[in-house]
């Protein structure tokens, strides 16, 4: 049971409610002159809306699952750190595994070493600082728990919140919230990673892309804010599932490519965009969108299923799709797609071959 008190009813009047996405079928009721109760039966990612413009006061619940690989801080090779600082994490010696205990640590930028294997944050620590995984042999590094990684003293396009190095492999997010982030939020552009129950929110700057991951990786069961590209599906193998998207107005759901890319057997099902706020008309917007221009190199996306996908508020464009010379997109499905168009913004979709055959 959830139940949310508004406090100043002056600025938030107590009228209709929206917990969405709507898929998941949850009512609210309310109580008295002042709040709201709804039951949340399964984990997953709500918006409480209130009001017809509710998304601007807008509240979300982050109901994750129990969980069960909770860490002992005091076992061998854990190094515990108390309010950590950048000094901190520059010289962890011999240790394979941090653990960030309660409070508020101000990392700067984090390059984690290869013999660090598991990175945990427990709900009560809020960690500042980016994760930078890219020296030469890091694998297999699991970052988790309920905690938040915030990127609120960077500056502008200064550093990607966590981010791997091509060298890298099998990087294993899962739990965390990765707030106010300043340009990617999970740039994996290394092979086999995998993301789940991982929350991105806050991206108020411009440059706010939400994931990438490489041949092979698997995002679920997240949430994804974002002022720049929501999903990039850049490379082959790539799964996503079980997916709630917020969109600002820069940037697409789904991108498949910005330059020459050849991505085979994606598999994409189960996304619900609570909101998409697109104003514009860049050529990056749309639910997906292609801007590929791979010059001279022949290069094919192939064998790609997009299904059950619903989009809640009407959007200026479905389809932004513009391969240029040399590059053929073919064997496509989307399937069970639930989603409406603004035409009193007068924007269309955007399907462009580059010549005439």
């Amino acid at each position: 049971i959830v139940e949310v008190q508004i406090l100043n009813l002056t600025k938030i009047p107590l009228s209709s409610v929206s917990i969405l996405p709507s898929r998941y079928g949850i009512s609210a009721e309310t109580i008295g002159s002042d709040k709201v109760r709804f039951v949340m039966k399964n984990p997953g990612q709500v918006s409480v809306e209130i009001g017809d413009n509710g998304y601007k006061n807008g509240l979300m619940i982050f109901a994750d699952p129990l969980e069960t690989d909770v860490p002992n801080p005091n076992a061998a090779g854990w190094k515990k750190l108390s309010n950590a600082t950048a000094a901190d994490v520059s010289n962890l010696g011999s240790y394979n595994a941090l653990y960030f205990e309660p409070g508020v640590h101000n990392i700067g930028k984090f390059t984690v070493p290869a013999n660090i294997k598991s990175i945990y944050i427990p709900g009560d620590a809020w960690v500042y600082g980016a994760l930078l995984l890219d020296g030469g042999g890091v694998s297999n590094t699991k970052i988790y728990g309920r905690g938040v990684l915030s990127q609120a003293k960077f500056a502008l396009r200064e550093v990607h919140s966590i981010e791997t190095a091509s060298s890298a492999n099998a990087i294993r997010l899962h739990g965390i919230v990765v707030a106010d982030f300043k340009h990617f939020a999970l740039r994996l552009v290394t092979d086999n990673n995998d993301v789940n129950w991982v929350k991105v929110i806050g991206g108020w700057a411009f440059n706010n892309d939400g994931y990438a991951g490489y041949t092979g990786s698997v995002i679920k069961n997240s949430f994804i804010w974002a002022n720049d590209d929501n999903i990039k599906l850049y490379r082959d193998n790539l799964v996503v599932e079980n997916m709630v998207c917020w969109q600002l107005d820069n940037g697409a759901i789904f991108q498949m490519g910005w330059g020459s890319l050849s991505a085979r057997n994606i598999r994409v099902k189960n996304v619900d965009v609570i909101r998409a706020e697109w104003i514009g008309d860049r050529k990056n917007n749309g639910v997906i969108s292609a801007v590929i221009d791979p010059g001279n190199a022949a290069v094919t996306q192939t064998d790609w299923i997009i299904e059950n996908v619903k989009v809640e508020t009407p959007v200026t464009h479905i389809f932004r799709i513009s391969p240029r010379s040399g590059h053929f997109i073919n064997n496509m499905t989307f399937r069970n797609w639930e989603v409406k168009m603004n035409f009193e913004l007068l924007k269309k979709n955007y399907i462009n071959g580059y010549n005439s055959t």
